[in-house]
This record gives structure tokens, C-alpha cells and sequence, in this order.
């Protein structure tokens, strides 16, 4: 599918397991954002290593379903507490960009993701592509973490 034609849609499914038990001994970075908190790697390579090990498999997955050459590049690990919310937003243009992919880690029904107008259910288990040059936010209505790994896919 087309991200000219749909502002995210459903990738493949992937096994979240070994990061969701890496986020068990995670050190979430100190002065987070005001809804969460959020660990960034710019370059896709400088990933902690036990990070990078325990999502290995999910990124050769999602990279497999793009051409051959694909790459990861910035990599994010955002959580977003009960009672929060990511204001609604659209993200820089970037021209080498063929796909952002969100991997839910931990969620609950009380997720509510915007895109464009639209509610995007995003379920544990499974790898999404989403356009984050629309208007999205996000807002965490349930009781428990919602945590996402999401990645540039160039």
C-alpha cells in the first residue's frame, strides 16, 4: 500500500517479546518529555547493543518486507504513562524517508492514536507503517504503559 494513499496501515507480524523483556532492566533517559519518556538514536546505529540484540529480529522482519538496499535509520523508544498524551503534530519532511514503522510493545485499549482523523489500532504482535508527515497524536486513556519502538525506514 501506498502512504499517498493511507496514512498507515498494517505491515507484518513480529515477535516483541525480547524487547518487551529488555524494557524490564530499561533505564528510561532522565528528563523525559512531558507525556512519557523517549530515548532517541539518531543515526539507527547506535542503539545499545542489548537493545539492538533483543530487537534484531523484529528489524530484519519489517526490513524484509521493503526493496532490497532498505536501512533503519533514527530509531525511538517512546512511552507514554497513563494520563498523557502527545499533542497532535505532524513530523519535519524528510526526502530520503520511505516509511516510518511503529512496533507496539505494551498498549491497552485506552490507546487512542490519531492519524489524520482517524483512530489507528495498533496491536502488540505486529509492525505497522505509518506517514509522519500527517497529523497525528497520541493520548494514553488506559491504566497501564503504552511503549512503542518505532523506526525510519530509508
Amino acid at each position: 500500500m501506498d502512504l499517498k494513499q493511507a496514512s498507515w496501515y498494517w505491515l507484518c507480524r513480529v515477535d516483541p517479546a525480547p524487547v518487551v523483556a529488555f524494557l524490564e532492566d530499561y533505564d528510561w533517559p532522565a528528563g523525559g518529555a512531558d507525556f512519557g519518556e523517549h530515548a532517541t538514536y539518531p543515526d539507527g546505529e547506535d542503539l545499545p547493543p542489548e537493545l539492538a540484540e533483543a530487537a534484531g529480529a523484529i528489524f530484519q522482519e519489517v526490513l524484509a518486507q521493503f526493496p532490497a538496499g532498505a536501512r533503519r535509520g533514527r530509531t525511538h523508544l517512546s512511552l507514554i504513562r497513563p494520563g498523557r498524551a502527545v499533542p497532535h503534530h505532524k513530523d519535519g519532511h524528510n526526502p530520503h524517508l520511505c516509511a516510518c514503522v511503529h512496533v507496539p510493545l505494551l498498549t491497552n485499549p485506552q490507546v487512542h492514536f490519531m492519524v489524520d482523523q482517524s483512530r489507528a489500532v495498533m496491536d502488540v504482535g505486529h509492525a505497522y507503517v505509518m506517514d509522519p508527515g500527517r497529523f497525528h497524536s497520541i493520548a494514553n486513556d488506559g491504566e497501564t504503559d503504552r511503549v512503542h519502538l518505532f523506526f525510519i525506514v530509508l
